[in-house]
């Protein structure tokens, strides 16, 4: 508790493998889904096989595989992004996915992911109460 996560240092390797293990269409999908959440898994997938000439059962399948990834959510209040799927995301989207990035610029990959700033003492948010900024020291908290 209170230490920060491995990828703080190089996010390149993970970068390869997260690429290497989802299709584009998986991407495109937890991308759209950022984009549009809310709606329906349904409403969702048939824009995407609209606006991107994508056969509707490619998507389907790879919208299953997100949710059994436990990447997306999928309930009556539409298709959202769970906590992996943003940091997965974000790790994607990252400008800094290589090894000249500094740990202090990890910060805003994390406060995505969880929504709230990690170490932040008087946040109610569990996961801000007790992780350190990648920035401070191991076992540091605040």
């Amino acid at each position: 508790m209170g230490r920060c996560l491995p990828i703080c240092t190089d996010l390149s390797s993970l970068r390869k493998v997260i690429l290497r293990a989802l299709t584009e269409k998986q991407i495109l999908i937890l991308k759209e889904i950022e984009q549009n959440a809310g709606l329906s898994i349904t409403s969702l997938l048939n824009k995407i096989s609209r606006e991107k000439k994508i056969p509707l059962s490619t998507l389907k399948l790879g919208a299953k595989i997100l949710k059994e990834l436990n990447l997306i959510s999928v309930n009556l209040h539409g298709v959202r992004l769970t906590d992996a799927g943003l940091l997965l995301l974000s790790l994607l989207d990252s400008p800094h996915s290589s090894t000249e990035h500094g740990a202090s610029q990890m910060r805003p990959l994390r406060e995505r992911a969880s929504g709230c700033r990690p170490g932040n003492a008087g946040s109610k948010h569990p996961a801000c109460q007790r992780q350190a900024p990648c920035d401070s020291p191991a076992g540091e908290t605040g």
